[in-house]
């Protein structure tokens, strides 16, 4: 594992930053590039309204995962740091894999989706498929 120089140079700190940089670029580009995709369907009114509900609720769940993106780079400052919050987010991970799948398998959705959020009827199974993929 390469160390800290004693001086910190621009060039390091721009190679250091760049793979985050870099993924949140991604994570920006993500959804007008999907939304741009879904736009051109066939039914795409319908087809974007559930990608609509299924984004917010997907991002809802697994903010705590996504929340640790920048809390790591906090949090990890040595091996045993990195050992204890890397197991955190398998946990973490596993846990909220089982709770998505959980809500997209069972009548929580439903209730979810058209009770809670109020969704139309016609956007259940749609933005439900979706969900689950």
């Amino acid at each position: 594992m390469q160390t800290r120089p004693a001086i910190l140079t621009q060039r390091y700190i721009f190679r250091f930053w760049l793979p985050l940089a870099l993924m949140w670029l991604m994570m920006a580009i993500e959804q007008p590039v999907l939304t741009g995709a879904i736009a051109r369907m066939e039914d795409a009114k319908l087809e974007l309204a559930a990608f609509g509900v299924t984004f917010a609720l997907a991002l809802l769940i697994e903010s705590p995962v996504i929340m640790l993106l920048a809390a790591s780079t906090v949090l990890a400052k040595g091996c045993q740091s990195y050992g204890l919050l890397l197991r955190f987010t398998h946990l973490l991970s596993g846990s909220i894999t089982i709770l998505h799948a959980v809500i997209a398998l069972t009548p929580i959705y439903g209730f979810l989706v058209g009770t809670v959020i109020g969704a139309p009827e016609e956007l259940v199974e749609p933005s439900r498929l979706a969900f689950f993929f």
